[in-house]
């Protein structure tokens, strides 16, 4: 991220788009707030979020992307032909074929860019890129690929789950080997400590070593649990306090339990609803005192859970039992993991799932429920 922003301040045109893949909690959106913050640093390089809420065609997202603000939408006009958008000598609308639109948007936004100042580029930030409609996705990359195409420094960074990947690769088949793939992992146990004590000692809080180790151990690396950590510490501080001990680490600890607890029943029920939790089940309980699970292992238990014909060779609604984990952030096998192994979204809740589901039994069936 931060090569690909030294990049863009010399005017270097970008090979590839970006984009964090990872579980929720995991701290991709974090990671793009600090892609925002540096590059307002000088010299600044603009940077424009999308929200994929909203944006539920190609015309919205030409639209999002056209206008910086309200008075720019303003300039908007209707053109000959009917209901049909204008911006400068391009068009576009709700009659244009998909490769008019981008074309129509890359023109535009090419046009844009030619016209900025040549030390300014720009970045476009998608955040929850999972959750854009696949005729949207589409159009984004075929826009960056254009733009790129036409010697321009235009980085487009997206951010989402697991999911991520299926959704591009509706959108463009060959986009996954094309895109500088990024593994948002847990948090290493130096990254941790860093995560809890460097915001704590900016505020001018100090924490004792005990305390401090209680967070990491307990948080086991997930960025979410940190956060929670972290926060809970601070409530714990009395008026006036500034240092922080083993006795609000006892306090912290009650307030994270009870909201990790509340965290874990909301993603039971969300593999509950996703008649997913047998398949969850038996996931976990392969995972048990182990780091990753190779996939040929992954498949045989939930074959046999499931219920496949042959154990050996999982039926297609297995693997789907399985990809549908993986959209979740139950589990998932990183991009940047070298072979096929799958590790756990978050090792804590495949325990609490073990703990609190009852073990299915094998079934003849190939439900996944």
């Amino acid at each position: 991220m931060a090569t690909a922003l030294r990049r863009l301040r010399q005017g270097v045109v970008p090979p590839r788009e970006i984009v964090l893949v990872g579980p929720r909690g995991n701290g991709k959106t974090a990671l793009l707030r600090q892609f925002e913050a540096q590059a307002s640093e000088e010299p600044p390089i603009d940077v424009l979020r999308v929200e994929p809420k909203g944006l539920g065609s190609p015309e919205a997202l030409f639209r999002r992307l056209a206008y910086r603000d309200e008075a720019e939408a303003s300039t908007e006009r209707t053109v000959s032909g009917g209901g049909r958008l204008g911006f400068g000598g391009t068009a576009v609308g709700a009659g244009a074929s998909r490769t008019e639109t981008a074309e129509a948007l890359a023109e535009f936004l090419s046009d844009t860019l030619l016209r900025r100042r040549k030390d300014r580029a720009l970045a476009v930030v998608v955040d929850e890129a999972h959750t854009l409609k696949p005729e949207v996705a589409g159009l984004l990359l075929n826009v960056g690929q254009t733009v790129r195409g036409a010697g321009l420094p235009l980085q487009l960074v997206l951010a989402g789950t697991p999911g991520l990947k299926a959704r591009l690769a509706e959108a463009d088949a060959t986009f996954w080997s094309r895109g500088a793939i990024i593994g948002v992992v847990l948090l290493d146990e130096k990254a941790s400590r860093e995560a809890i004590s460097k915001p704590l000692e900016e505020a001018g809080i100090a924490i004792a070593e005990a305390a401090l180790e209680r967070a990491v151990a307990d948080s086991q690396g997930y960025p979410f649990f940190l956060q929670l950590w972290g926060a809970a510490l601070v409530e714990a501080l009395e008026a006036g306090e500034t240092a922080l001990g083993e006795r609000h680490a006892e306090t912290a600890a009650e307030e994270v339990d009870e909201e990790r607890e509340s965290y874990y029943k909301e993603r039971a029920e969300e593999l509950e609803r996703a008649k997913l939790t047998r398949a969850a089940y038996a996931a976990a309980a392969a995972f048990e005192g182990r780091e990753s699970l190779p996939r040929p292992i992954l498949n045989r238990t939930l074959a046999v859970t499931l219920g496949a014909p042959d154990e050996a060779d999982p039926v297609s609604e297995v693997l789907a039992a399985r990809d549908r984990l993986e959209r979740l952030g139950f589990l998932w096998s990183p991009p940047d993991r070298k072979g096929l192994d799958y590790v756990p979204g978050i090792p804590s809740l495949m325990r609490y799932v073990t703990e609190h589901t009852p073990a299915p039994a094998r079934s003849p069936t190939t439900s996944s429920g």
